[in-house]
């Protein structure tokens, strides 16, 4: 309930699965809005091709080990906010 509680927004790869799966088990997630990376980012403008997670991991240089739902983080950004998202 912390976790999510002072969230000012919730960005997921993928929201409109990840959002009904957190708001099953975290009721918090149910109050929040939601972004999503995949249907809300213009992947190809930077020149990536798609938007499948791990092709856009290793094209920005970053090591993907499969997908897992539960794992969630937490970041502070700088205006004060705090945003919940979910990392593969």
């Amino acid at each position: 309930s912390a976790f999510v509680s002072d969230a000012n927004i919730v960005i997921a790869h993928n929201a409109g699965f990840d959002r009904k799966f957190a708001e099953r088990y975290w009721t918090e997630f149910e109050h929040k809005p939601w972004a999503c990376s995949v249907t809300e980012i213009n992947w190809r403008s930077p020149g990536f091709e798609g938007s499948r997670l791990s092709y856009l991991l290793v094209g920005a240089g970053f090591f993907h080990d499969a997908h897992r739902a539960c794992k969630w983080r937490r970041q502070n950004v700088p205006d004060g906010g705090v945003i919940v998202y979910q990392s593969g």
